[in-house]
């Protein structure tokens, strides 16, 4: 495991890419909060578990700085709960 300065490096350069193209992306932007929203019924079940398990992995990577551990993915599943 990295040290935690360079996981919060690394997961804030996740966050400004992600921001960033969803800014540049408007089509992104909406297949996320499609992926997101769990009350939208029109929302393709494949595509929301597809999208937010991607998104999940990513993050889980970045904080880890390398290979995810299951604590990492619980660290997710905590700030998407924040």
């Amino acid at each position: 495991m990295r040290p935690p300065a360079i996981a919060l490096n690394n997961t804030c350069e996740l966050v400004g890419r992600r921001h960033r193209d969803w800014e540049c992306n408007p089509t992104l932007t909406a297949a996320m909060i499609r992926a997101f929203a769990v009350s939208d019924v029109t929302a393709d079940a494949k595509s929301t578990s597809t999208g937010g398990d991607s998104l999940r992995a990513r993050a889980a990577k970045a904080i880890s700085g390398g290979e995810p551990t299951a604590q990492d993915y619980q660290i997710v599943h905590f700030i998407g709960d924040v």
